[in-house]
């Protein structure tokens, strides 16, 4: 007699607990028999058990705590230990860090490759908990990157927005911005708040560069950190021309001139830093591509024995 998956021991404990049906479970079985797949999945996925429940369930079965990602707050110092590719590729959350130990939401907690390679990254004890899949991915979604974009859109809120309403844009009087030329879509306050933002965003990643190329059904947001070109969640294709418009009106350029590169600066303020900011912008087939690349005066003014050099 074969030893049953762990699929299988959680559906039985899903029976006996009340959240599944013996026939719900028989047609699962068919389903996985004649297209494949995971019978846990298949579960959630035909909706005969709801994630959290399975969530649960599974938890009690690992001995493992299960967590609500939507209640917590996870502070930018923890979420910043795990670096950003890292914890989508193995769907994980840091979300508190005590007396040596990091706590760590997870959708696959009996992934002990990805529980050993964090324990070797951050040199802390892993303490693995567990989440359902989508709100890891939500988690990720709005912490790393420059945030869900769209979510941005759909529900500005202060908290959301805080490291946005922190960035001063400063122009100097040379430089004065004519809001008479700006395009009523990139007055608009969304727009505003997602460029604020992606500026805020890249300055706490330390990125030296943020891209944000169009395609033809997308926008795509990225930024430069270390050297490579990192993905982050991008905003909505149908907000291009209004981002473009609010960042060459910053930069004093031309948002009327959409045929030739175009290049530019403004400064702005953020997390108690002047960054420079020098702006290019080139024409593609899908729109005009942006290249901002951010130079922080503090990093680059150096004293002479900073720079290991005589004072003489």
């Amino acid at each position: 007699m074969r030893s049953k998956s762990f699929g299988e021991r959680i559906a039985d404990v899903l029976i006996e607990e009340g959240l599944l049906l013996p026939n719900q479970l028989e047609e699962a079985f068919g389903i996985q028999k004649s297209e494949g797949g995971r019978l846990l999945k298949i579960l959630t996925d035909r909706q005969f058990v709801t994630e959290q429940d399975m969530v649960f369930s599974i938890g009690r079965c690992l001995n493992t705590p299960p967590v609500n990602l939507s209640r917590l707050r996870v502070p930018e110092e923890v979420m910043s230990l795990v670096p950003r590719e890292m914890a989508k590729a193995n769907k994980l959350v840091p979300i508190a860090r005590l007396d040596g130990k990091l706590f760590v939401a997870m959708a696959d907690p009996t992934n002990v490759l990805a529980v050993d390679d964090l324990k070797r990254r951050v040199q802390l004890e892993i303490v693995p908990m567990i989440a359902t899949e989508r709100a890891v991915l939500d988690t990720l979604s709005g912490v790393h990157g420059a945030g869900n974009l769209s979510q941005v859109l759909r529900q500005v809120s202060e908290e959301a927005v805080q490291g946005a309403e922190s960035v001063e844009v400063q122009t100097a009087k040379r430089e004065e911005i004519d809001l008479d030329r700006l395009a009523h879509d990139s007055e608009d306050a969304p727009v505003i708040k997602i460029v604020n933002l992606i500026l805020a965003q890249a300055v706490k990643e330390k990125a030296s560069d943020i891209h944000i190329e169009p395609f033809l059904n997308t926008l795509k947001l990225r930024y430069r950190i270390d050297g490579e070109l990192i993905p982050a969640e991008s905003p909505p294709k149908a907000l291009q021309l209004a981002i473009t418009s609010r960042i060459k009106i910053l930069s004093g350029l031309n948002i009327a001139e959409r045929r030739i590169p175009q290049d530019g600066r403004f400064r702005i303020r953020v997390l108690g830093k002047e960054i420079d900011l020098r702006i290019s912008i080139l024409p593609t087939a899908h729109g005009e591509k942006i290249v901002i690349r951010i130079l922080d005066k503090a990093s680059l003014s150096g004293s002479i024995d900073q720079m290991g050099m005589d004072a003489d």
